[in-house]
């Protein structure tokens, strides 16, 4: 009976051991490093890929969501900002027709 080399054995992932940390793909960034809860390993040694593939897919959802978050944030702050710039034209309006309604008063 032949065997295959040791090399070429499917890795095994001992029941103790701990999940590595979840890496995001470039372009994606998270505050803390987010490490898969130990309860997605069975009892048999070995990932249950179900229940991985279902808690990857949540953490991206996540990180969507996250994404989607702070591009809102970032054109709202946009949008204050020029709010800002519209106010403060408005005010130097203000300012000269504060400064020019006495003199427009004596003409009148």
């Amino acid at each position: 009976m032949l065997m295959a080399p040791a090399s070429l054995a499917p890795p095994t992932l001992e029941a103790d051991s701990p999940i590595p940390p979840f890496t995001p793909p470039p372009g994606l960034s998270v505050r803390r490093p987010v490490v898969l809860p130990s309860s997605w390993v069975s009892s048999a040694s070995l990932l249950n890929c179900d229940t991985l593939t279902a808690g990857i897919a949540a953490l991206y959802g996540q990180l969507e969501i996250h994404a989607a978050v702070v591009a809102n944030y970032h054109s709202l702050e946009e949008l204050c900002r020029d709010q800002k710039l519209q106010i403060d034209r408005l005010q130097m309006q203000l300012q000269s027709y504060v400064e020019i309604a006495p003199r427009l008063a004596t003409y009148g």
